[in-house]
C-alpha cells in the first residue's frame, strides 16, 4: 500500500477565466459520445492533467444532470 499524504496543491482551485486561460491544450487521449479528454499543462506549475471536455449541447436534460453529479463527486 503507498502511503500519500493529501494536500491543498494536488487540487484543482476555483479559478475565474477560461480553460485556455490557465492550461495549454495539448493532444486528445480519448474520446466518447459527449467529447473527448485531452491532456492539457498547466501554465503556472508545468504540472499536466487529463482535462474531460464535454459538448453539453449533445445532451439532454438527464444526461446533464448526470454530468454535473459526476463533477459534484469528483470536487
Amino acid at each position: 500500500m503507498v502511503d500519500m499524504k493529501l494536500n491543498a496543491n494536488i487540487f484543482v482551485a476555483k479559478h475565474e477565466g477560461t480553460l485556455r486561460d490557465i492550461y495549454k491544450i495539448g493532444k486528445q487521449l480519448g474520446e466518447g459520445a459527449f467529447g473527448e479528454v485531452r491532456l492539457c499543462t498547466h501554465r503556472l506549475s508545468n504540472e499536466k492533467r487529463a482535462v474531460k471536455v464535454l459538448k453539453k449541447e449533445n445532451m439532454n436534460e438527464e444526461e446533464i444532470a448526470v454530468m454535473l453529479n459526476e463533477i459534484n463527486v469528483l470536487k
